[in-house]
């Protein structure tokens, strides 16, 4: 279990973040969203240890988060960050290989348990085509893809996602999202992404939590959240709930 227990950032002495509670219970994908500046990146850079919190507490399988070394804590969780960095020189395999290193260390062997798990990434995210290309060359949406290969090749338990499928088109981001539900699923893994197409975070996510002004106002499933009518409330829009016509999650409509 990955448990955010009270976390908070306060800022110029101004809450950015109101203390947050979530756990993410492996194999479970967790959809944040909210208004822009609800808090949504602040509360996945506290939960991936980028911005110390001015309160509570990361666990993670029971042992806190602040006691582990950087090796230690990427064993068990890696994150995707909204602005990716710059990666001059790097194949896209090399970059997949540096998801590796939480195993072996920078002096450490590069064995073959590490180049299999380098291959299954590639695999599993469709990117061969990109393992031999320069990142620096590559579009928005194709470094978002070789990042999550060099994610799933660090083979960690956890997964925080900003904005997974911001430089995707429509077609990449349902297969992204539903690639990251089949491997969350089939892999056992906990993942929480920032989103903001609620529509794409109903059909894609186990549960969604709902920030406005930094503040948790609803973890729930899909269905709970819509019905309970907090979105007109966090986005300040009509908002209306209809039946998907060929699935069960429903969709939302915004606007009169």
């Amino acid at each position: 279990m990955f448990e955010a227990d009270g976390i908070s950032v306060i800022h110029d002495r101004s809450p950015l973040l109101h203390p947050l509670s979530l756990t993410v219970a492996p194999g479970t994908v967790v959809g944040l969203i909210g208004h822009n500046g609800s808090g949504k990146s602040t509360a996945l850079k506290v939960m991936a240890r980028h911005l110390p919190p001015a309160s509570g507490q990361i666990r993670i399988d029971g042992q806190d988060a602040t006691g582990l070394d950087s090796r230690a804590f990427a064993r068990l969780l890696a994150y995707m960050p909204q602005n990716l960095p710059l990666t001059p020189g790097l194949s896209g395999r090399d970059l997949v290989r540096l998801g590796r290193y939480p195993w072996h260390g920078a002096l450490g062997r590069f064995g073959a348990e590490d180049q299999a798990a380098v291959e299954e990434a590639l695999t599993l995210t469709g990117t061969h085509t990109l393992a031999d290309r320069m990142v620096a060359t590559l579009s928005g949406g194709e470094r978002q893809r070789i990042w999550l290969a060099l994610l799933l090749a660090q083979k960690s338990r956890y997964l925080l996602l900003d904005e997974p499928i911001s430089a995707l088109d429509i077609a990449h981001q349902i297969n992204t999202l539903a690639l990251v539900q089949d491997l969350a699923h089939s892999l056992n893994l906990g993942v929480v992404m920032v989103l903001h197409d609620i529509n794409l975070a109903v059909r894609y996510c186990d549960r969604l939590a709902v920030l406005k002004k930094g503040q948790l106002q609803i973890d729930d499933t899909p269905e709970a959240v819509l019905g309970s009518g907090i979105l007109e409330d966090v986005y300040g829009v009509t908002t209306h709930i209809i039946p998907h016509p060929h699935h069960a999650s429903p969709v939302v409509l915004f606007g009169t």
